[in-house]
């Protein structure tokens, strides 16, 4: 029952906060885009590795990446921490109705990207409070009940693989005309 009130109480605060936000849409593609932000629930080594070298690669063709990962744990593993090009936060950085309360997903929902890029495999309250609140001009992810914040989504079917996922989200990102 606790944990009802928690999540009635969360979407309750998301739609209200949405209210009195707007954003201006701008199609981006992947070329084009400046300033990228990328969000993600981290569930395992894996997907780690796949946004990491995401980042660099971005990186490595000049541009400005910011990444926001959330791990459904209580503590973050070090490993993760050693790579100073990905923010994280945990279980412990959310408040009573799970919204994150780490002053860096501020400045990341604020911030102005040209493009913002979920990788979440498996929709969680954290990740679409960052995705639905955040300035980006153009929204990416994968399709699911709760993806309407999105302006682009991708339906993997059955495919839980986020190297699938990125993949098809740089794919049709890259074949987008700019405004």
């Amino acid at each position: 029952m606790l944990e009802n009130l928690k999540n009635k109480t969360a979407r309750l605060v998301l739609r209200w906060k949405l209210k009195k936000r707007s954003r201006q849409r701008n199609v981006c593609s992947l070329s084009s885009a400046r300033k990228i932000g990328i969000v993600f629930k981290c569930e395992n080594n894996e997907m780690f590795e796949v946004v990491h070298n995401f980042v660099k690669e971005c990186r490595d063709e000049g541009k400005d990446v910011f990444a926001v990962g959330y791990v459904p744990e209580k503590k973050v593993p070090e490993n993760y921490l050693l790579r100073k090009s990905l923010h994280f936060f945990c279980l412990s950085d959310l408040n009573w109705y799970y919204k994150p309360v780490v002053p860096f997903v501020e400045l990341f929902i604020n911030e102005r990207f040209d493009l913002l890029i979920d990788l979440s495999i498996n929709s969680s309250y954290p990740v679409d409070y960052i995705v639905s609140l955040s300035d980006a001009g153009f929204r990416a992810g994968k399709r699911t009940d709760d993806s309407e914040h999105l302006d682009l989504s991708i339906d993997t079917g059955n495919n839980s693989d986020t190297n699938y996922l990125l993949q098809q989200i740089v794919y049709y990102l890259k074949i987008l005309k700019s405004n």
